[in-house]
């Protein structure tokens, strides 16, 4: 059986950190992968433009996430490194199949 991957995508909400999510959701992931998504801060860049304003980012990434419910592990990774499923409590003494780690 096929160990499950995790993706690490950082998006920053431009046209070509989108386009890679959305080749990681739909073209390279598979059923029961794992994807952390990682929100790059360039208002550098972009300006402090409507567009790229945290509540609109959030909701651009609800929306390119949609595609993923259900097939993919959305992951949120807290302050302390610690990863987590998105929406769900950690398990205590959950084992990865695949090497091994706690």
């Amino acid at each position: 059986p096929r160990c499950a991957m995790r993706f690490l995508v950082a998006w920053d909400g431009s046209d070509l950190s989108t386009l890679a999510l959305r080749a990681t959701i739909g073209i390279f992931s598979r059923a029961g992968d794992q994807l952390l998504v990682y929100h790059v801060a360039s208002s550098g860049r972009y300006g402090a433009g409507e567009e790229f304003g945290v509540e609109r980012l959030q909701a651009r990434l609800a929306s390119e996430l949609a595609p993923a419910e259900g097939r993919l592990a959305v992951l949120v990774q807290r302050k302390d490194g610690h990863i987590d499923e998105a929406d769900q409590p950690e398990a205590e003494g959950s084992q990865d199949a695949c090497s091994g780690a706690a």
